[in-house]
C-alpha cells in the first residue's frame, strides 16, 4: 500500500512511501526511546542517496558521528553572524523587506507577495554565509545558487522517490554537484585553506577565523596539504537540505499560527519583543507541524524490546512518526491538536517543541541556531527572529491572495504558497 506525497518543490515527482514496511512507532514514549536507544542506528538507512550523504553526520553513528559534530560545533556558536547574538539575519531580512516594498504600485498603501518566496530568499542568502560561499552576493548569484542547489539537494531524498524517476533525478543531482563544486565550492575551499594555513598555531588568529562550515571543518584537519574534501562537500549538501526547507516552511506556519492567536488574545501583542514568548510560539508551531518526511528511520542493530513491550527484530527498520508523537494527548493534554503557546507538557523534561528536532545523538545539529534560550533577550534563534520581524513589519495573511495547501502523508496538509499583505 502506498501514499503519494505532493509536498516537494514544483517540477519534482511525488515521493511514494511504502506504509507496510518496518515497524511504526507513534506514541511519544516509543519515539523518544527509539531515538535515544543505542540499539538503533542510522548507518544503512541511506542507499540510493549514499553518494550524496555517505560519511556525513546524518549517516554515521558512534565515535565518528561525535567527532564530526565537534568539528562543526564552532559554526553553531551564538556569536557567529548567523547565531543568536549575530545580526546577519536582521540585516538580510531588512534588505529583502526594502526590495519587496519597492515592488508596490505607485500610490499603494500595502504590498502583496508570496511569503514562501520571501523567506526562501532570506534563508538562501544566510545559508550561503554559513557555508562560507563569500562570492554569492548579488541577487543573480543568490538565484543561481538557489537553482543549482535545489537539484543537488534532491539527491538526498532519492531513497523516497519512485523508481521510475530516480535515474533522471540522480543525473540532475550529479550535474548540480559538478557545477556547484567546480564553480562555487572549490574556489571557496582553497581560500579557506589559505586562511587556516596563515593562522597556523597562533591562538588569536585561529579564534579570528570565519566560523562557517567549510572553515570549521578545514581547521580540524591534521594535514592541510592532503585534505580529502569529500566529507566537507557532502556536509555542505546536507546543510543546504536541512537549513532551507524547514525554516522556510516554518516562516509560513509561524505566522499562520500566531496571527489568529493574537487576534483572540490582543494582550499578548505586548510580548512580541519577548524572546520567551516568541520561543513559546515557535515551539508550539514546531510541535504541531511536521513539514518534512513525517517519520525518522532507524535500523535495529539487535533484537530490542521497548519499555512498552514493542518488539523490533535485528535488521528491521523502525519508523518514528514524530508528528503523531507530538500530538500524543498523554504528553500534551486533551487539546493537543490546538495551538497554545502557553502549553505545559504533562510529562517532566519534555520540551514545548516535543520531538521536532529528533532525539538522542542524532538530534538536529541546527537546534541552537533555530531555538535559543540563553543569554539576554536580544539573543534569539532564527525562528524567533523571523517571527519577530514578520510581526514588526505588519505581515498578515492576504484575504484576497492564495494560501495553498497540498495533501501530504497520512492525510496531513502543508502550505506550498502563502500570500501575505504588508503595510507600506
Amino acid at each position: 500500500m502506498t501514499d503519494q506525497v505532493t509536498d516537494l518543490p514544483a517540477g519534482h515527482p511525488p515521493i511514494v512511501f511504502d506504509r507496510d514496511s518496518g515497524v511504526d512507532l507513534t506514541t511519544y514514549s516509543e519515539v523518544e526511546e527509539m531515538l535515544r536507544s543505542r540499539s538503533f542506528g542510522m548507518e544503512g538507512t541511506y542507499q540510493d542517496s549514499l553518494e550524496f550523504v555517505g560519511g556525513t553526520v546524518i549517516a554515521m553513528d558512534g565515535r565518528a558521528h561525535l567527532n564530526r559534530r565537534k568539528a562543526m560545533a564552532r559554526m553553531l556558536s551564538p556569536k557567529m553572524p548567523w547565531g543568536a547574538e549575530g545580526k546577519a539575519f536582521d540585516e538580510i531580512f531588512d534588505h529583502y523587506l526594502r526590495l519587496t516594498r519597492q515592488q508596490a504600485e505607485a500610490g499603494a498603501t500595502v504590498v502583496r507577495f508570496d511569503l514562501f518566496d520571501f523567506a526562501a530568499r532570506v534563508y538562501w542568502r544566510l545559508i550561503a554565509g554559513m557555508i562560507g560561499f563569500d562570492q554569492v552576493e548579488t541577487e543573480e548569484d543568490i538565484e543561481r545558487f538557489r537553482a543549482v542547489s535545489t537539484k543537488l539537494v534532491m539527491g538526498i531524498v532519492l531513497d523516497y522517490v519512485p523508481r521510475e524517476h530516480r535515474d533522471r533525478m540522480l543525473q540532475e543531482a550529479r550535474n548540480a554537484v559538478a557545477e556547484i563544486r567546480q564553480e562555487i565550492y572549490l574556489p571557496t575551499f582553497q581560500r579557506r585553506v589559505d586562511l587556516v594555513r596563515e593562522a597556523g598555531d597562533d591562538a588569536e588568529k585561529k579564534d579570528a577565523l570565519p566560523g562557517d562550515l567549510i572553515t570549521s571543518m578545514i581547521a580540524v584537519q591534521d594535514d592541510l596539504d592532503n585534505i580529502d574534501d569529500t566529507a566537507i562537500f557532502r556536509e555542505m549538501t546536507e546543510l543546504l537540505a536541512a537549513s532551507i526547507n524547514n525554516p522556510v516552511v516554518f516562516a509560513v506556519y509561524g505566522l499562520d499560527d500566531v496571527v489568529p492567536w493574537l487576534d483572540a488574545h490582543p494582550e499578548d501583542r505586548e510580548r512580541l519583543e519577548d524572546r520567551e514568548f516568541l520561543n513559546r510560539c515557535m515551539s508550539e508551531t514546531l510541535r504541531l507541524h511536521r513539514v518534512t518526511r513525517p517519520y525518522l528511520v532507524r535500523l535495529a542493530k539487535e533484537d530490542t524490546v521497548l519499555e512498552g513491550g514493542r518488539e523490533v527484530s535485528a535488521g528491521k527498520w523502525a519508523k518514528a512518526w514524530v508528528g503523531k508523537a507530538d500530538r500524543d494527548e498523554a504528553v500534551f493534554g486533551d487539546a493537543a491538536d490546538q495551538y497554545n503557546p502557553y502549553r505545559v507538557p504533562l510529562v517532566d523534561k519534555v520540551p514545548g517543541f516535543g520531538m521536532a528536532f529528533g532525539g538522542g545523538m542524532h538530534m538536529c545539529l541546527g537546534r541552537p541556531i533555530l531555538i535559543w534560550e540563553q543569554g539576554d533577550n536580544d539573543a534569539q534563534g532564527l525562528l524567533a527572529k523571523m517571527l519577530r520581524l514578520q510581526l514588526a513589519s505588519g505581515m498578515r495573511p492576504d484575504p484576497d491572495g492564495v494560501q495553498q495547501v497540498e495533501t501530504s502523508m497520512e492525510g496531513g496538509v502543508r502550505y506550498v504558497r502563502y500570500d501575505v499583505v504588508m503595510p507600506l
